[in-house]
């Protein structure tokens, strides 16, 4: 006779937002930040434009209230990649930050799913 075990669920709770940035020239920008105490973790889909150039890249994010780890995937352009991305935190939120490739100005647009902390 097969034996059961009983599992507990968690409750995980998602807010889902949309937002944009711009930054201007080479300089490392934010893109977007949230509230460290409320958020675990975040899931970006991120469009970035320069002129009629395009990078669409996912970024997932987790933090330990210190530190962040960061992986970027599916990343896809038309010519070549418009900016790298880091995250750190800064004054209690956790921040996506982007460093333009190119000169002019770099628009950003996300949809982001945060996981509560």
């Amino acid at each position: 006779m097969p034996t059961t075990k009983a599992f507990t669920t968690a409750t995980i709770t998602r807010y889902n937002k949309v937002g944009s940035a711009s930054i201007a020239g080479t300089s490392i920008g934010t893109v977007d930040t949230v509230a460290v105490a409320n958020y675990r973790a975040a899931r970006y889909l991120i469009t970035a434009t320069n002129g009629t150039d395009y990078h669409t890249i996912h970024i997932m994010i987790q933090h330990d209230g210190t530190n962040t780890q960061v992986v970027q995937f599916a990343s896809i352009y038309d010519v070549s990649e418009l900016a790298t991305y880091e995250a750190d935190i800064n004054s209690g939120n956790l921040r996506l930050r982007a460093t333009p490739a190119n000169a002019g100005t770099t628009n950003f647009k996300f949809s982001v799913e945060l996981v509560e902390a």
